[in-house]
């Protein structure tokens, strides 16, 4: 328990991490039941995969206040997203990383739906690309420029940024 709750680490524990794993393998056996589908229409849903060891991916989807449906799979392929997809009405707009399965999965099952990049997604990606010290005037701009969009919150705000960017 002191494990569980308490933040011990596996190390502090007064056993073995052989005999600690093997004390807790039924754990990995339970299967947490799907959240219920309600039919009930979101203004956005929020999508995203999680890889973990042993080469499994998790789909999760939710509403911005608690998960709405989860999918297992091997990677984040058009056929597991649609999987996930499929399960709920075709909300007003749907924040993702972007992914080629993801977006590909939206257009076919909600065609009407906005799509959003999440914006850490966006600074993930700026910063990769540009890393985190660029060494030329211009990718020194766009870092910071970058790191501006998470403060947007009003179309003015938007539209300043966007010209800003154009600049």
């Amino acid at each position: 328990m002191s494990w569980l709750v308490a933040g011990v680490c596996v190390k502090q524990l007064a056993m073995p991490t052989t005999s600690f794993a093997r004390k807790v393998s039924w754990c990995w056996q339970v299967d947490p039941p799907q959240p219920l589908i309600t039919g009930e229409i979101y203004d956005q849903i929020i999508i995203d995969g999680i890889y973990l060891s042993h080469h499994w991916c998790l789909l999760i989807a939710t509403n911005g206040s608690h998960v709405i449906g989860w999918q297992w799979c091997d990677r984040e392929s058009v056929a597991a997203w649609q999987a996930l997809l499929s399960r709920f009405p075709a909300p007003t707009v749907v924040i993702t990383d972007g992914g080629p399965g993801a977006l590909k999965a939206i257009r076919q099952c909600w065609p009407a739906t906005g799509v959003q990049r999440c914006l850490f997604h966006v600074w993930l990606n700026t910063k990769t690309d540009l890393t985190g010290h660029p060494k030329t005037p211009a990718g020194k701009a766009l870092l910071r420029l970058g790191g501006n969009l998470a403060a947007i919150n009003t179309l003015d705000e938007a539209a300043t940024w966007a010209t800003q960017l154009n600049n």
